[in-house]
């Protein structure tokens, strides 16, 4: 089988896995436990990407020490039951298992915490096809993309003008860009193709058949 690239990082929720029902739910709970307003539909769609230090900060205008507790009441609940409230988006599987046979080296670049990531692996008998999982740990201490990307690469032993990064967010394509490698951004996760194309991905995939098609 045919391929363009010999190394592909996906970031996780919103491009491999609507995952958008369990961090919703903990964002909320976390919010709701510090006495604050429910947050609308609107913010916490903002979850969705960005590092939740950072989110809680931005969305409930708090300091950093506030944001932290409401991080630990997120993962508290997130551990036990949010982590398996996502849904592989349609053709997903295949795609994963398409790639691993075709030989081509596979990798996750994620904010969510690396012991998260690994029990959601784990959950669904993926680990023979990720070579990588580059995710920060449940210290607080949250790298940014690009770092996130760049140890991918230096996991799998990439040459990165054969590797992509696969995300829904502006944070993905960025993170791509500062890393050295190309993007693609998916815009069946949430964010816009708007925000993907102001970003600078190199190719944009309404579904997962275009991503196929991208990548194959």
């Amino acid at each position: 089988m045919s391929r363009k690239f010999d190394f592909v990082i996906f970031d996780f929720d919103g491009t491999v896995a609507d995952t958008g029902k369990g961090i919703f739910t903990c964002a909320s709970i976390a919010v709701k436990e510090l006495g604050f307003e429910p947050l609308s539909d609107a913010q916490l769609r903002t979850f969705v990407g960005p590092p939740l230090l950072n989110s809680f900060m931005r969305t409930l205008a708090v300091d950093e020490a506030t944001a932290a507790k409401a991080v630990s009441i997120y993962r508290a609940n997130y551990s036990e039951s949010g982590i398996y409230m996502f849904e592989l988006y349609e053709g997903m599987d295949s795609l994963i298992r398409t790639l691993h046979a075709s030989g081509i080296k596979l990798a996750i670049a994620s904010a969510k915490p690396e012991k998260f990531i690994r029990k959601i692996i784990e959950h669904l008998n993926y680990g023979e096809f990720f070579g990588a999982i580059s995710a920060p740990d449940l210290n607080n201490t949250e790298p940014s993309k690009t770092a996130l990307v760049e140890s991918a690469c230096a996991a799998l032993g990439a040459d990165k003008s054969g590797a992509v990064m696969i995300g829904d967010r502006h944070f993905d394509i960025l993170g791509a860009k500062e890393a050295g490698v190309k993007s693609i951004g998916v815009t069946y996760g949430f964010g816009s193709r708007e925000e993907l194309t102001l970003a600078g991905a190199d190719f944009i995939a309404d579904s997962v058949a275009e991503l196929k098609k991208i990548l194959l």
